[in-house]
């Protein structure tokens, strides 16, 4: 079609105006106001029904602004991923550094390009005390052997590298660099991460060994060594996928993320680094959750802010430019329906993609159930795979850019973000808030309507509070025997604080080559730890971290111990009153409402009077009797029927499907026990029948 054809098919349908539009939904609100259409978020944002160019016309962040320039809300890369894609980086949780290098050559021969290494510190921990507990999904490297073992064979000078280290990243730091020596590989030829984030763990764990200004001091001598080695690595990992763990919103997690890079920044440049030093060391890590848009949103406002409040700290152009790390969420992953996890996770990756993060992992949609198997680890990583191959995006630069939608709610979150890191700075900072439970509470607050938003099903997990999947079979799991994992090194580990006697405990950078001396010699992490840890570190309340989806799986367990004990699931009888079009809504209802915990449903045709459908819900096995029809026909039905039930089976539990106001009284005085609408919470009415049924 031509310019000159197009133009006269537009003049045939001259677009209507905002007020034209305004006047024609509101009418089909029947007269209700345009309000009324509009979305509240857990951000305290209010959605508008339809956004236009007149939106965005006066947003600050979008004057003169390119991808590659500050403020970087479009991305710190002018050609987007068009050269450098982002970095597939999916997490090996084996135990055994041997299983993990297994696992790592196979996945870095199938497409992925980063490795992660998260340090089992919890088994060093129980090593250093002598007895075992439970540890996380972790590997265990506590010596040069073990290291040379999980990267035997790998060229990490040619794959970003992720270590974390929680709670002694100076010691594994120090054996990082025995391990560099041993191969005869420069510092500077390493690209990646090493993770120091005493503050994100304090949150994540409760506590952390040390003061923060030790962790500061440590920091501050591994940037000096990192920068005299010209190492492009990064120390400092700021990583608030505890928050959305918790159940943040996205306002709180940009607000804590620049609160705690402003602790970081002012606590280690105290010890004689230079701000524009430690802002290229800094890296960025967060969640990416359901709420597509919001997302995306979060983490171009988190790269802008980060932008101009690094450059009043006085970091230079390169500090100012965000490295950011996403991950997809836990807090709405499910046990339950497992495959909707793998929905779940590729909608968050596609966000993650469509705002410029430069690595991304994606969670293997099994990965609750323990080590995830070979098909879901690659599920994962092809994820990654097909949005680089298969969808174009490689070619295209900012596709949210423009979008007024996004352009917008980028500013609120922006704006209120900066507010909400204002509020903590001037109450001392992030540390303090964390100390006095401020930051906890305000989490524990936004978790709180999560939770009961699940509960009423005003929100919706697929398989979990709606639409549960019936057919589901039982998941196939991995488990390593941790114990005897244990007990293995246990014998391995020959106490020798001895080799660690020539360290210079006084001078810090002095300490951290020897210590890597002292490995190369084979001394191990425990004995290091022993020497150069005093434990008087501080506490704080941690982030609980329940998923959303947990109390619905207990529920549903509930009901699976019960049918092996009893050879059959509790059933619910459906007392299915008159004609199908009468009932079947509220029947349809009903069966969502109670196969959510796992309940047989008996389901019929309907009755034509009440004393026929009590004499089979009387005959029936079932202790719970739902009846269903319309609002209408309840004053006629409901009093006959609930009075035969109960006259004759008084131990028999009468729900009603609705809440007809005007009768609730007198059908409660007929024997009508509860009631369940749209409005219902039904976790609590779940959890009240099984009680009843004396399976909770």
């Amino acid at each position: 079609m031509s310019m000159e054809q197009s133009k006269r098919l537009l003049e045939e349908f001259p677009p209507n105006s905002y007020e034209e539009w305004t006047v024609v939904a509101e009418a089909s609100l029947k007269g209700k106001p345009l309000e009324k259409i509009s979305t509240k978020t857990y951000e305290g944002i209010t959605l508008k029904p339809i956004y236009r160019k007149e939106d965005a016309e006066n947003l600050p962040h979008l004057k003169n602004n390119f991808p590659g320039e500050f403020p970087y809300v479009r991305g710190t890369k002018a050609d987007g991923y068009k050269k450098d894609a982002w970095l597939i980086e999916q997490e090996i949780n084996n135990s055994c550094p041997g299983q993990f290098n297994a696992t790592l050559q196979n996945d870095l021969k199938r497409g992925q390009n980063a490795i992660s290494l998260k340090i089992n510190e919890q088994v060093i921990d129980q090593l250093i005390q002598g007895k075992s507990d439970k540890f996380c999904p972790s590997t265990a490297v506590f010596d040069l052997k073990r290291l040379s073992k999980a990267f035997d064979g790998i060229d990490i000078t040619k794959n970003f590298l992720h270590i974390k280290s929680n709670k002694y990243p100076a010691i594994f730091y120090s054996l990082f660099l025995a391990y560099l020596k041993q191969n005869n590989i420069k510092l500077s030829d390493i690209k990646g991460i090493f993770k120091i984030d005493p503050l994100g763990n304090l949150v994540r764990y409760g506590e952390i060994n040390m003061k923060s200004e030790t962790y500061y001091k440590w920091a501050a001598e591994i940037i000096k060594h990192l920068t005299e080695n010209n190492s492009p690595l990064k120390a400092i990992e700021i990583d608030v996928s505890i928050y959305n763990d918790g159940g943040a919103n996205a306002v709180q997690e940009v607000a804590f993320a620049l609160a705690t890079a402003a602790d970081y920044l002012r606590g280690i440049s105290a010890n004689g680094v230079e701000i524009k030093d430690i802002a290229k060391r800094v890296a960025f890590t967060v969640s990416v959750s359901s709420n597509h848009f919001m997302e995306i949103s979060k983490m171009r406002a988190l790269r802008m802010l980060w932008a101009f409040i690094s450059k009043e700290f006085g970091a230079d152009e390169c500090g100012q430019k965000i490295f950011m790390h996403a991950r997809t969420a836990k807090i709405n992953k499910a046990e339950l329906d497992q495959y909707v996890n793998m929905l779940r996770v590729t909608n968050e990756s596609l966000a993650a993609v469509i705002s410029g993060a430069d690595s991304i992992t994606v969670t293997p949609f099994d990965s609750l159930f323990g080590e995830p198997k070979d098909f879901s680890r690659r599920i994962a990583r092809n994820t990654s795979l097909f949005l680089k191959e298969e969808c174009n995006l490689l070619d295209t630069i900012d596709p949210a850019g423009g979008s007024w939608y996004i352009e917008n709610i980028t500013a609120e979150i922006a704006n209120r973000a900066f507010k909400l890191f204002q509020e903590i700075e001037a109450n001392g900072g992030m540390e303090k808030e964390i100390l006095a439970g401020n930051i906890q509470k305000m989490v524990k607050e936004i978790k709180n309507q999560r939770v009961k938003n699940l509960q009423t099903r005003k929100d919706v997990l697929i398989g979990i509070n709606k639409y549960p999947n019936t057919n589901e079979k039982e998941v196939d799991v991995i488990n390593e025997d941790q114990q005897e994992f244990f007990d293995h090194i246990k014998e391995k580990y020959v106490k020798n604080e001895e080799i660690f006697a020539n360290v210079d405990k006084k001078d810090m950078a002095k300490s951290i080559t020897d210590m890597a001396d002292a490995f190369a010699k084979g001394g191990f992490v425990m004995d290091a730890v022993n020497l150069f840890c005093n434990f008087s570190g501080i506490k704080a309340e941690k982030i609980d971290t329940t998923r959303l989806a947990e109390p619905f799986e207990i529920i549903r367990n509930n009901t699976k111990l019960a049918k092996e004990k009893n050879g059959k699931a509790p059933e619910i009888f459906l007392a299915n009153m008159g004609p199908l079009k009468q009932f079947k809504p509220r029947a349809d209802f009903s069966s969502d409402f109670f196969t959510t915990a796992g309940f047989d449903i008996i389901y019929n045709n309907g009755f034509n009077t009440p004393e026929e459908a009590a004499k089979a819900a009387l005959e029936s096995d079932s202790k719970v009797i739902v009846i269903c029809s319309t609002d209408d026909t309840y004053p006629e039905i409901v009093p006959t029927l609930a009075k035969e039930i109960k006259t004759k089976n008084p131990d028999k539990y009468i729900i009603l499907a609705g809440y007809p106001t005007d009768y609730i009284e007198q059908f409660k005085q007929a024997g009508v026990d509860e009631f369940i609408h749209i409005k219902s919470n039904i976790y609590d009415i779940l959890s009240l029948i099984q009680t009843k049924l004396g399976i909770a």
